[in-house]
This record gives structure tokens, C-alpha cells and sequence, in this order.
């Protein structure tokens, strides 16, 4: 098997309390791994600690996170700069609250390349994320936009200096199901077509079972089971991931 893109070992972040108590997992190059859990059970922790955007002065935080090899956690905010977007990325989950009202979409998505990549035209990025480059689209303001075209660009951002891992936080939230579908796919086609691999934040079982080839189960903080969404999904083995299964089942 090739090194890991990320390992994340006996990883620890506490507040007031215990918010990740010895997560340790890993992801591989090119592929897609599922993060699921309830709300509050540490999911979005772990992607701002994978990104360095816990403040340390407010959090301890132990244990290791290595991108492709190199060490993240304890590194300074002038390298992890250098690291964010360029190497890692992330897909909030209100692409309102992401984008900057008063600026144009073409705006935002080049500021982002600008970063670490210099300019370049940001139409074939629009054409990757299944936009259409056109003028009209180029120049809207996030208002003017559905919010699936909204999610679109802020999946244009993240993938405009091409990271080796998009982070995507909750990226199906508040869209319908034809959206949800088509979003799917084009998570799908971006493996495929960059190389990319994701680790996709959901509570949703049948979105995780269509695009992981990983699942972890997070319960308060916990990393209870994790494996092919085949099995953990259909034969799950931890009694909490039992229950939710048998919960969403009573609630069709």
C-alpha cells in the first residue's frame, strides 16, 4: 500500500472539556473518506484541526497530524498558511457565510488561485465544478446565484491552487434532492478527473455509501468504528452506530 496523503494519530483537543479523545485515523491518496456522526460529536473540530484553525492559546491539542509525511500540528501560522489551500482545502457548509457578499463569483474564486498559484483564467475551474462559464455567471454576486451554484463555487475555491485534500464540511445541507444527486456525482467526477482526495463531513448513511471508500464513526470524540460503508453501514458492529442505523430506519 502507497504512504498515506493524511494520518492522523492519538489526536487530542480539549477546552473546557475533552472535545477529540485519541483519534487516530488515515487517508489515502485518491481517495474519498466519509466522516459521519450526530451534531457535537466532533466532526468539525477535527477538520479545523486538521487545518490549523484552532487557536492554540483556547485549545490543547496533542497527538499528530502528517501530510503526507510532513508534521501539522505545532506548525506556525506563516507555514500553515503555506499549507491551506495550497495543500489542503475546505468546502464550509453555508456557502453564503463562505462567499463574500459584495464580491463578484469569478472574484472570489481568483483571489483564492492568487493565493498560492498566481493568476490564471478561472473558467476552466467553473467548467470543472459543472458551471457555466459565462459572462452572466462570472460577474454574479452570491445573491444572484441558486445555492447549488453557490456550493459550486466555493468547491471552485477550494480546489483552485489543486490541493492534495479537499476537506468538505456538511456540503449537502439545505439542498434538495436533486441537488443532493447531482453534487454527489460531481464529487465523483472530481476524484476522478484531479486526483483529489476528499474527506467528505455528513450525517447523511446514503450519500457516505455512494462516496466513501472509508467511513469513521465519531461519537463524542471518539472514533467507535470505522471501515467500508458496506459493512459499517449495513452490519455496523458499535452498539452507538447500531442505534442511529435503527433510529434513521424507524424514522423512513
Amino acid at each position: 500500500m502507497s504512504e498515506p496523503l493524511l494520518e492522523v494519530r492519538d489526536l487530542r483537543v480539549s477546552h473546557s472539556s475533552i472535545v477529540l479523545d485519541g483519534v487516530s485515523f488515515t487517508i489515502q491518496p485518491r481517495s474519498t473518506a466519509g466522516l459521519f456522526g450526530e451534531s457535537g460529536s466532533g466532526k468539525t473540530t477535527l477538520a479545523l484541526v486538521i487545518l490549523g484553525l484552532l487557536a492554540a492559546e483556547r485549545y490543547r491539542i496533542s497527538g499528530s497530524v502528517r501530510l503526507r509525511g510532513r508534521e501539522l500540528v505545532g506548525l506556525g501560522e506563516r507555514e500553515l498558511r503555506q499549507v491551506r489551500g495550497a495543500a489542503i482545502s475546505m468546502v464550509f457548509q453555508d456557502p453564503m457565510l463562505a462567499l463574500n457578499p459584495v464580491l463578484q463569483a469569478a472574484v472570489q474564486v481568483r483571489e483564492a488561485m492568487r493565493a498560492h498559484a498566481g493568476d490564471a483564467p478561472v473558467e476552466p475551474l467553473f467548467e470543472l465544478v459543472g458551471l457555466d462559464p459565462s459572462r452572466r455567471m462570472l460577474r454574479a454576486y452570491p445573491h444572484q446565484l441558486s445555492g447549488g451554484e453557490r456550493q459550486r463555487v466555493t468547491i471552485a475555491q477550494a480546489l483552485a491552487c489543486r490541493p492534495s485534500l479537499v476537506i468538505a464540511d456538511e456540503p449537502f445541507t439545505a439542498l434538495d434532492v436533486l441537488r443532493v444527486v447531482e453534487l454527489a456525482k460531481l464529487f465523483e467526477d472530481l476524484k476522478r478527473k484531479t486526483g483529489t482526495s476528499f474527506l467528505i463531513i455528513s450525517h447523511s448513511p446514503s450519500i457516505l455509501a455512494r462516496l466513501a471508500d472509508e467511513v469513521i464513526v465519531l461519537h463524542s470524540g471518539r472514533i467507535v468504528e470505522q471501515g467500508p460503508p458496506a459493512r459499517v453501514f449495513r452490519s455496523p458492529a458499535d452498539p452507538y452506530t447500531i442505534g442511529v442505523m435503527e433510529a434513521l430506519a424507524d424514522g423512513r
